[in-house]
């Protein structure tokens, strides 16, 4: 795995290039990066997957849609999760099975609706939150 949304390559995560300071930047950057084009697709599928969920406790096919639709997204954010770990940008302690499902609560369709709906947030407002709220959980 080379390639991963958001950058051109692994190598931002690596701590070999540079100081573990100019990593960590270079990590946060990607990671928002990562973090706000994950946010612009989730603004325009949140309505679609909102009807997805709660059609699934009717219909087996909406059922299976979202539970493959949950384990795409788990596995996506593990792929992160691990990135950040290899990059030794992870807080201490936190292992990557904690960030993958502190990422997989913060980024759920139940969180955006509440703040943006709900709440009256814009979607760049709750972008802003989202990675400030990522990156001080996530990121040493």
């Amino acid at each position: 795995m080379s390639r991963w949304p958001g950058t051109t390559s692994r190598s931002c995560c690596s701590t070999g290039r540079g100081s573990p300071s100019s990593a960590t930047n270079r990590s946060r950057d990607d990671r928002t990066l990562w973090v706000r084009n994950g946010c612009d697709i989730f603004v325009r599928i949140a309505l679609i997957m909102r009807v997805v969920r709660d059609a699934a406790a009717l219909d087996a096919e909406m059922a299976a849609q979202w539970r493959t639709n949950e384990e795409q997204r788990l596995f996506a954010f593990l792929l992160l999760s691990q990135l950040l770990a290899d990059g030794d940008v992870l807080k201490p302690g936190l292992s990557v099975d904690e960030a993958n499902d502190i990422l997989f609560a913060l980024n759920s369709v139940g969180v955006s609706p509440l703040l943006t709906t709900s709440r009256g947030w814009t979607p760049a407002r709750w972008e802003r939150w989202l990675v400030t709220t990522l990156v001080a959980s996530l990121l040493r």
